[in-house]
Formats: structure tokens, C-alpha cells, sequence
């Protein structure tokens, strides 16, 4: 008798746990959401969309939902701090592609920054230009991991 009850416990164990693993791989990716939570965007390297030309650049960028995007250098020594004036998409699943458009905003400076994932891919778009004013930026970064951010 008192086997049978250890056994009966450990499959009731088993099935809590299996319920808990189902349930939380069924939410996106460590519960990140882009609209709403504050992620930050490790990049190693960048691509000159303009005059093509790979580097190795390590940046972050920190997303907070949709209202704030700071492009982080130079390990915070220098940080770009944009708003958003809208944002076009939703991923509501990190841990599928997706992509979700940030139209920025900073001084005189105005674009977008395009988060995507595609087959497995992280990547963000930087296009931002000065009014018109002198060549636009337009760099392709590749995002090496995402974190929570506070």
C-alpha cells in the first residue's frame, strides 16, 4: 500500500510539472512581449546598408513598449535616447518571426528601427536621417541575444 501511494504522488508530480512546462512554453519567449515590455538588444555586429560593410560593433538597443527606443554605444558611454511616434506590427510571440516598426524620433533626427526575426534570425534596421540633411544612417545590426530590461 504504501508503494502504490508513493507511485500514485509521483505521477500526480509528473503531470503537475508537464502542465506547467505546456503552459509555459505556449507564452512568448520568457514572457517578453515588444509592445509592452522593456527588452534590451545585444548586438555584436552591424552592416553599412549604404556602402556595404561588415563590422564587428557590439551596441545595445533597450526597448520600453512602445514609447522609448535608446540605441546604447560604447558600452553607455553614449546613449541616443529616441522617441517613438508610432509603431507599426505586433509580436506577440518572440519565439516566432515576427516584426514590429518603431517610427523614432530625436532632436532633428527622425526614422525607424525595424526589430525582426526571421528563420531564427534577430535583426534590427536603423534608418535615420537629419531632415534631410547629409546622408541618412542606415545600418543593419544582428542581434546576438534579447534580455528583460528594467
Amino acid at each position: 500500500m504504501r508503494n502504490s501511494l508513493k507511485y500514485q504522488m509521483r505521477v500526480i508530480s509528473t503531470i503537475i510539472v508537464l502542465v506547467f512546462v505546456f503552459l509555459f512554453r505556449s507564452q512568448p519567449a520568457n514572457g517578453q512581449r515588444v509592445s509592452i515590455d522593456t527588452l534590451v538588444w545585444n548586438s555584436t555586429r552591424a552592416v553599412d546598408q549604404i556602402n556595404p560593410d561588415t563590422a564587428r560593433y557590439s551596441c545595445q538597443f533597450i526597448t520600453r513598449g512602445s514609447q522609448s527606443l535608446d540605441w546604447v554605444q560604447r558600452r553607455g558611454a553614449r546613449i541616443s535616447h529616441y522617441i517613438v511616434n508610432g509603431v507599426d506590427g505586433t509580436w506577440p510571440d518572440m519565439t516566432m518571426d515576427g516584426q514590429v516598426v518603431y517610427h523614432v524620433t530625436l532632436n532633428s533626427y527622425s526614422g525607424k528601427f525595424t526589430l525582426v526575426k526571421s528563420g531564427g534570425q534577430l535583426t534590427v534596421h536603423m534608418s535615420i536621417s537629419d531632415s534631410g540633411q547629409g546622408p541618412p544612417m542606415d545600418y543593419l545590426f544582428y542581434i546576438s541575444s534579447i534580455t528583460p530590461g528594467q
